[in-house]
C-alpha cells in the first residue's frame, strides 16, 4: 500500500474530495502481479478514407499489471479509444488496418489470432466499459438479457442459476432492489445506474482485464464519485486490471498507479501517478497538468496549450508537439526523439531528457 505523498497541486495532496472518496495517493489497498496482463509493443493501426492514409496509433507501447489501474490520458483525437478498440479488435476493418506490432494478453498476441478466437477472448478474459451507456446498452432488451448474455455464451449458465448470477451481479454493483431491476429496460435507468448496469456486464466473467474508455463522462460528480469508489473496491477484491482511459486528472489521481500521456497517436510519457503529478518530464505533459485549474489559487485566467494537435493524415519530420512546445528546438523539427528512461517507471520522448 502506498503512503502519503505530499504535492502542491490540489488534485493529489492526499486529502479526501467532498464527497469523502480518497486519492491515490493516499494509499490503494492492491497487489501487483510480477508480471503484466496486458502488453502492448509497437502498435499501429492507420485508417483509410477519401483524405488518405491516416496513421492514428503509431508505435504505441506499454504494459498493465494485475491489480493495477494504468491511465491513458491525451486531447481528444490523439488515439486513446482507437488503442483501446485495437485491443479488443472492434475496429470495422476496413476503413481501419492493423499496420503492425502485437497486443500481449497474458502472453498471447491478440493480434495473431482469427475472429473466433478473439471472440472466446471478449467478455470472458477481457471485459470493457464503454464511454456511453445509452448507445452500448440495446434498447429493445431487458436488462437481465444483457446482463446474461456472456454468462451464457462463456459459462454456459441457464435457468436458475442465470438468473441468481444475474441479480447477485446487479446487487454487486449497488443497484436497489435488483430482482426487479433486472426485468426493466434501459430507459427505465437513470445515467449512472446504466453505467453500473454496463460494469455489470463487464464483470459478469469474472476478467483479468477491464477496459474503461471515459466511463464517468456522463455521470454528475456525485454520482461520478460512487461509481470510481465501486470500481476501486472491485479491483481491491478481485485483483483485476483496469486500463482507464479519461480527460479528468482528478479521476487519474483517484484511480490510477501509473499514467501513460498519449499525443498524436504515440506515447510520449509514461510514469506513477505521483511522479506525472509532482514531476511531469515532457512539455506536453507539464502544459497538460497546467491547463487543469486550480481553485485554492485562483488567478482569473486558464493556462490552454495554444494550437491544435496534428491530424493524423500529416507528417511529421520530427517530435509531433514541436509546433505548440514553448521549449521547442531545431532538433526537434529535424528528429523524432527516442524514449528515455528517467527512472525505473519513468520514460519520456523528449530531446530535453536524452
Amino acid at each position: 500500500m502506498r503512503g502519503k505523498q505530499s504535492s502542491s497541486n490540489p488534485i493529489c495532496d492526499g486529502h479526501r474530495d467532498e464527497f469523502g472518496v480518497g486519492y491515490a495517493m493516499q494509499g490503494i489497498g492492491y497487489a501487483m502481479g510480477p508480471g503484466p496482463v496486458l502488453k502492448v509493443e509497437d502498435l499501429r493501426v492507420s485508417f483509410s478514407t477519401r483524405r488518405g492514409v491516416g496513421m492514428a496509433v503509431n508505435g504505441v507501447s506499454f504494459e498493465v499489471k494485475k491489480g493495477e489501474t494504468l491511465g491513458l490520458v491525451g486531447e481528444s483525437g490523439c488515439g486513446k479509444s482507437t488503442v483501446a478498440l485495437s485491443i479488443m479488435k472492434l475496429l470495422p476493418r476496413p476503413p481501419a488496418k492493423f499496420e503492425g506490432g502485437r497486443v500481449l494478453f497474458e502472453g498471447e498476441d491478440l493480434m495473431a489470432m482469427d475472429e473466433e478466437e478473439v471472440r472466446s477472448y471478449r467478455g470472458r478474459h477481457i471485459g470493457m466499459i464503454f464511454q456511453d451507456p445509452m448507445s452500448s446498452l440495446n434498447p429493445v432488451y431487458n436488462i437481465n438479457f444483457q446482463v446474461a448474455e456472456p454468462l451464457r455464451i462463456h459459462q454456459g449458465l441457464r435457468g436458475s442459476a442465470l438468473v441468481d448470477q444475474v441479480v447477485t451481479l446487479l446487487r454487486r454493483m449497488r443497484i436497489p432492489a435488483p430482482e426487479n431491476r433486472a426485468r426493466d429496460y434501459p430507459h427505465q435507468f437513470s445515467g449512472g445506474m446504466r453505467q453500473r448496469v454496463v460494469g455489470s456486464i463487464a464483470l459478469s466473467c469474472e476478467p483479468e482485464l477491464i477496459i474503461a474508455d471515459e466511463p464517468t463522462t456522463a455521470l454528475d460528480a456525485t454520482i461520478q464519485a460512487q461509481y470510481l469508489n465501486l470500481l476501486r473496491e472491485l479491483q481491491e477484491d478481485t485483483g483485476v486490471a483496469i486500463l482507464l482511459i479519461t480527460h479528468d486528472f482528478s479521476v487519474v489521481a483517484k484511480m490510477c498507479h501509473r499514467v501513460a500521456v498519449m499525443y498524436a497517436g504515440t506515447i510520449v510519457e509514461t510514469a506513477e501517478v505521483e511522479t506525472i503529478f509532482n514531476n511531469p518530464a515532457h512539455p506536453y505533459t507539464q502544459a497538460l497538468m497546467a491547463a487543469v485549474p486550480d481553485i485554492a489559487a485562483w488567478k482569473g485566467h486558464l493556462s490552454p496549450i495554444d494550437g491544435s494537435p496534428p491530424s493524423i493524415y500529416e507528417t511529421h519530420r520530427g517530435c509531433p508537439f514541436a509546433p505548440r512546445c514553448a521549449v521547442v528546438q531545431d532538433r526537434c523539427r529535424e528528429e523524432a526523439p527516442p524514449e528515455t528512461q528517467r527512472a525505473k517507471e519513468h520514460g519520456v520522448r523528449c530531446w530535453l531528457h536524452v
